[in-house]
């Protein structure tokens, strides 16, 4: 069985984190994994993929040609003898469908990981209409995408919610430092006009006034967006105490150094960074979009309006606060991603979806 996965770039987003993922443990059930993108050249994650020997392409340039890209496309699923294509996002699934049939696709699968421009951009919706009832299945990852697609008319039987699941051997609890440090406020993401940045900064801003101990703010992450928020948090008077780090391969790393997370997304729909913090004993502020409610519950994160930097500051400010009740959260944290994000649930799901004719590993 060919299995490849399909993204829109090479970045470190947290769909093209779950393609790679996917590419990475399917291989284990016995499947011949690649990924390619859609648009663009190499990117970041192809590290990661050339590291675990997974083959990569980038068949198509973003300002290419409409038929030309689809031709590009068909020729290269036709030469890797693609039997599954797993399509990442609505965009990926109206560009790649013709192509894909041409070549003698036998199963396409879709995964919408957000419902933003389901919801507000007509085109996309119309998309979603005429393509998503002819792919062999649909895959989402939170209730409020499930419920958006119904009525797109999907057969329920096509229609499948998978929630993503966290590696928790990987993403851990740090050991308590022995000695007094500074607190570490987090941001993980791709650096995008959607993750709003700037009202994380902003919030960052005021916590560095107001918070009682001190605290650093540590960015992991690129993106079109970097340069103008590394030129803010000059204007705000904080880049000595915020750390950008750009991209990284080992986000593990960088979790389990911080205290909180915080996320300031005006869209989203399950960040995976979010259990890979809860999974890594960090309690989480986040904005109440997407599928986030359904995830953070009071006894191990914080929900505020996206936005809104002195709600993000306050939320902050009181795990900050605290620190037995901040450990008491990620305790808590921890243990609810070990019981409903588990890595191999989602692989099982992801493999009875993608190949239902194969054998369970």
């Amino acid at each position: 069985m060919r299995l490849m996965e399909v993204v829109c770039t090479f970045t470190m987003g947290g769909s093209e984190r779950l393609a790679v993922l996917l590419a990475d443990r399917l291989r284990e059930q016995g499947m011949h994994t690649s990924v390619c993108t859609t648009s663009g050249g190499a990117g970041p994650i192809c590290d990661v993929m050339d590291e675990r020997g997974i083959p990569w392409f980038a068949p198509v340039e973003r300002a290419g040609n409409p038929l030309s890209r689809r031709l590009q496309l068909a020729h290269l699923f036709r030469r890797e003898r693609i039997d599954v294509l797993h399509l990442h996002h609505v965009s990926n699934l109206a560009l790649c469908y013709w192509p894909a049939r041409l070549a003698g696709v036998r199963r396409i699968v879709m995964t919408e990981h957000t419902d933003y421009e389901l919801r507000h951009t007509p085109r996309v919706w119309r998309r979603a209409a005429r393509f998503a009832p002819k792919a062999e299945a649909i895959t989402v990852i939170h209730g409020g995408l499930e419920q958006l697609l119904r009525e797109v008319g999907l057969p329920a039987d096509r229609l499948h919610r998978i929630d993503n699941g966290v590696d928790t051997r990987t993403f851990r609890p740090r050991r308590q430092a022995r000695k007094p440090r500074p607190l570490v406020v987090g941001w993980v993401g791709r650096l995008h006009a959607d993750k709003d940045v700037d009202t994380w900064l902003r919030a960052a801003a005021y916590v560095a006034r107001h918070s009682p101990r001190p605290v650093r703010f540590s960015v992991v992450g690129d993106g079109e967006e970097s340069t103008r928020a590394q030129a803010l948090a000059r204007e705000l008077d904080i880049a000595d105490r915020v750390d950008f780090h750009g991209a990284q391969k080992d986000v593990a790393v960088f979790l389990r150094a911080m205290d909180v997370l915080a996320l300031s997304s005006r869209t989203e729909g399950v960040p995976l960074v979010l259990l890979e913090a809860m999974a890594s004993g960090v309690p989480c502020v986040a904005t109440a979009v997407g599928g986030i409610p359904e995830i953070i519950q009071p006894a191990w994160g914080r929900l505020v309006p996206p936005g809104e930097p002195q709600a993000i500051a306050d939320a902050v400010l009181a795990l900050l606060s605290s620190d037995a009740e901040r450990l008491a959260m990620g305790k808590t944290a921890r243990q609810v991603a070990m019981e409903r994000f588990s890595m191999e649930a989602m692989l099982a799901r992801y493999a009875q979806v993608l190949a239902p004719t194969m054998p369970a590993a």
